[in-house]
């Protein structure tokens, strides 16, 4: 695996999911060193004695410059001529969440309780049971059986059912394991792959998300195959909206007829709740303002690589680099998903940041800001971000990505 990704200077906290970014200075007050020749310089002291910088967008000798940490990667300081940008005392840098492999969120989610975690419905037809299963092909005693005979379409009178506390606007994954047998109607359509298409199967766990009335907002599913079908594992993600706080999982048949079980249910989120800081070295071999060359591994035993250089340009600075296997292979063992992000750690409380060109809101400490797509995954509307500010002194910094190399990535402060 070797995904490229690159980079240029500008606002605060950017996230690139994937990796490509690009930082570039958008000039704020005319980029003219002459008009602020009195800026203060305010930076906090540097993190450790040795660092390295680079310098672009010069005009005369006004540049940006980007201080690196040498034994870290990080970033202590952005200066912009003579006025240094506020910094919030974050590392800032690279910074990686890999996905997957976080807690499942439920309680009795393999139904070895006889009473944790879920409603078990006493009553209703047609109802899910908790039921012995000796299939040593899949692991656990126990599951949740729907038995419906005969060929006519039967719904579950009575769910099984699970609710807990999510987090609005984040990434869940929901999963299920499912034996089947002659679990009908089965579909007439004739398009691959059948089961995954909304209402198309009578089994299935159901997803629904609720706001603080318990009104439900959107469902989702997770179906099971029909026909007959040994042991096998289905999955859907989902984005909470911002106003959901709960997510209820309900176990049970839909318009259907057959056998079916369930097993090992999961709610689970995509990413940790945090980024964890990715260590680099830093170096710069042909020192003054040249590249400076940054290496590190990603943590918690993955064979992946990070290589990134950072280089003075015209208009800025410009961030390169790739993520590398270094496994050698590709397999499922070895290959992950992950999202890397880059941040410059300024401290813009008080500063705009720029929608659209013509749109801008002030920034409120605490609080994030982006302008994205509306999608499961957000990407970024436009391919730069901007945040600046006003008077005398007033600094302007925009981070964007080359259309060149198209990537999936977000831009944030």
């Amino acid at each position: 695996m070797h995904n490229a990704m690159a980079l240029r200077p500008l606002r605060t906290s950017m996230v690139a999911a994937l990796v490509i970014l690009l930082i570039s200075v958008m000039p704020a007050a005319g980029r003219d060193a002459s008009a602020r020749p009195d800026a203060p310089i305010n930076a906090a002291a540097p993190r450790g004695v040795g660092t390295h910088t680079v310098s672009g967008d010069c005009v005369a000798t006004d540049c940006l410059d980007l201080t690196v940490n040498a034994a870290d990667g990080g970033v202590d300081a952005v200066t912009e001529g003579t006025r240094a940008i506020p910094m919030n005392g974050k590392k800032g840098g690279f910074s990686v969440r890999m996905v997957g492999d976080q807690p499942n969120m439920l309680l009795n989610h393999d139904f070895e309780d006889p009473s944790g975690g879920w409603t078990f419905p006493t009553s209703g037809s047609y109802r899910p049971v908790r039921a012995a299963e000796s299939d040593m092909s899949h692991p656990g005693s126990w599951v949740s059986r729907v038995q419906i005979s005969g060929t006519t379409p039967r719904t579950s009178a009575a769910l099984m059912q699970q609710t807990r506390t999510v987090s609005p606007s984040t990434n869940y994954v929901i999963s299920g394991w499912f034996k089947t047998t002659a679990l009908g109607p089965n579909s007439t359509e004739t398009t691959a792959p059948l089961t995954y298409k909304p209402g198309l199967a009578p089994a299935a766990v159901r997803i629904e998300m609720l706001d603080a009335s318990s009104n439900v907002l959107r469902t989702n599913w997770v179906y099971a195959y029909t026909g007959t079908a040994q042991w096998h594992e289905n999955a859907v993600g989902v984005k909470t909206l911002s106003n959901v706080n709960r997510i209820r999982l309900s176990v049970g048949v839909w318009g259907g007829y057959g056998t079916v079980m369930f097993d090992d249910i999961s709610l689970s989120r995509l990413f940790p709740t945090t980024n964890t800081p990715l260590p680099m070295t830093a170096t710069q071999p042909g020192g003054g303002n040249t590249p400076i060359l940054l290496t590190g591994t990603v943590g918690s035993g993955q064979p992946l690589r990070v290589n990134a250089t950072v280089s003075p340009t015209s208009k800025g600075f410009e961030i390169e680099g790739a993520v590398t296997n270094t496994s050698g292979t590709a397999s499922p063992s070895t290959d992950r998903a992950l999202q890397l992000s880059y941040t410059l750690p300024i401290n813009a409380t008080g500063w705009q940041w720029g929608d659209t060109p013509r749109v801008s809101r002030t920034i409120v400490a605490g609080s994030s800001y982006f302008f994205e797509n509306n999608l499961n995954s957000p990407t970024a509307r436009y391919p730069w971000a901007t945040v600046f500010d006003s008077g005398p002194n007033a600094s302007g910094l925009s981070i964007g990505a080359p259309l060149t190399r198209p990537r999936a990535y977000a831009l944030k402060y």
